[in-house]
């Protein structure tokens, strides 16, 4: 980072930190449960047996982990203001 340069993914952690860490906190339960689903779910004996299924039931169960995402998704309002010093 050159010298005067502002760090903005430094300026969003502090200055928005419950935003972000709402958000961020169902995104890693959405990631997990995605790798969980395709290690364990997907390469089951049912999904053998029935892979539309088991897609189905595993969408499911993962929409309600996407519209949490949505939900704790706020945009910033705050302009920043960049002068030349």
């Amino acid at each position: 980072m050159t010298k005067g340069s502002i760090s903005l993914k430094n300026l969003v952690r502090t200055r928005f930190p419950k935003r972000s860490t709402r958000w961020t906190t169902q995104w890693k339960k959405k990631q997990a449960y995605e790798t969980a689903e395709i290690k364990q779910t997907f390469r089951s004996a049912d999904a053998r047996a029935d892979m539309e299924a088991t897609v189905a039931k595993a969408e499911q169960q993962r929409e309600p982990l996407v519209a949490a995402i949505k939900a704790a998704f706020v945009p910033v309002t705050h302009t920043i203001k960049i002068v030349a010093e």
